[in-house]
């Protein structure tokens, strides 16, 4: 007993026919009137948010303290820094005579290490 097999076909359309199918629909669209434009809207949706209540609340005393503190130190911190010379805070460039400095490798891992001959 043979089996049977069916063949189906994927009917792919060509740009012209693509082209045609979307102005029908949008002519379909354009020719609507109201009654039917309002079919195709979806109902508006309602969302129950239950009881809807606020409560007062004490403000965090201990953080507003701390930041409190803070402020004012920041303040002095930027007065004295706009009075000193911009290239001595420029992390950018470094004095041939500091002695100890922290250097960053921006992609440390994704370049595998070089180790100098002799080391």
């Amino acid at each position: 007993m043979a089996t049977q097999q069916t063949t189906e076909i994927l009917e792919v359309e060509d740009e012209e026919q693509r082209q045609r199918r979307l102005q029908d629909i949008l002519e379909n669209l354009n020719v609507t009137g109201p009654e039917t434009a309002s079919r195709m809207q979806p109902p508006p949706m309602a969302f129950d948010f239950g009881e809807r209540r606020t409560y007062a609340m004490e403000p965090p005393t201990e953080l507003l303290s701390r930041i409190q503190q803070f402020l004012p130190q920041i303040a002095q911190s930027n007065a004295d820094l706009v009075q000193r010379d911009p290239r001595s805070i420029d992390i950018e460039h470094i004095e041939e005579t500091d002695e100890r400095v922290i250097q960053m490798a921006s992609c440390c891992s994704c370049v595998p290490p070089v180790i100098a001959e002799g080391q």
